[in-house]
């Protein structure tokens, strides 16, 4: 089991300082990048995923104090996609908890 589900401190933010990291979450987990739109536009945000997407988009995001905006996804199945926009991208692989 991934240890952040265990000890119950998943990163919940991601943010530009995080590029290039992989970060593993547990189906059903709901996690939010946030950027500067200045250096990341909200319209060059991209997802792109191997396979059927493994994370669906959530829109009850707070709003973020410009020039911030923020993405937010919730895994819906196990897999692994790619966030991307300019110079920043994480990799998210979403995983399925034994029962």
């Amino acid at each position: 089991m991934n240890p952040c589900v265990i000890a119950g401190n998943c990163q919940r933010e991601i943010q530009e300082a995080d590029s290039g990291r992989t970060f593993r979450y547990p189906v059903s987990f709901r996690f939010a990048v946030v950027l500067d739109r200045r250096s990341f536009p909200p319209s060059d945000f991209t997802v792109t995923c191997a396979g059927d997407p493994a994370l669906g988009f959530v829109s009850n995001v707070p709003v973020e104090r410009a020039p911030l905006y923020a993405r937010a996804f919730e895994g819906v199945r196990a897999g692994t996609c790619t966030l991307h926009d300019g110079s920043f991208n994480v990799t998210i692989i979403i995983f399925e908890l034994p029962y």
